[in-house]
């Protein structure tokens, strides 16, 4: 099984390299630093929204969002 972050993409970096959490006894892995910061925030409710399928269009929408400067 390939290993997911908690928006449910596929891991291809090494998981030593992504931003991670423990979480109700597992290791949760985020995409990026903001993420993992926003989940530290509040747990249960980033994990609630974000671990979700149908939450995902809104999570790509931010993923996929020009960056500042770009």
């Amino acid at each position: 099984m390939t290993p997911k972050t908690v928006c449910q993409r596929n891991i291809t970096a090494p998981l030593q390299a992504l931003p991670q959490a423990e979480f109700e006894g597992r290791t949760l892995y985020f995409c990026t630093q903001f993420c993992l910061e926003a989940f530290n925030a509040d747990p249960e409710r980033f994990y609630q929204a974000h671990s979700q399928p149908k939450n995902r269009k809104d999570c790509d929408k931010y993923h996929n969002a020009p960056t500042k400067g770009a």
